[in-house]
């Protein structure tokens, strides 16, 4: 069951135009169906950290690209 997307997801893409909110829409789909319960070496589920990634990206006010690809980024460990 997929869940909601967090507040913090929400309000890292408010700012971004529609595309790049359709970017992180669909990486954050990708990313939820390719990571399911995956965890990390550290203990950490992938998709817990990809979220946590995100949230830094978006802190930098980069684009919708660079929010997807952090939410992508952990995949490159599993």
């Amino acid at each position: 069951m997929a869940r909601p997307p967090s507040l913090k997801l929400v309000q890292a893409t408010d700012a971004l135009p529609e595309a790049g909110q359709e970017s992180v829409r669909t990486a954050l789909a990708l990313a939820e169906s390719f990571y399911c319960d995956a965890v990390l070496a550290s203990g950490e589920r992938a998709l817990e950290h990809a979220r946590g990634t995100m949230a830094i990206v978006a802190e930098l006010k980069l684009d919708g690209e660079a929010l997807a690809a952090a939410l992508l980024a952990p995949a490159v460990r599993l």
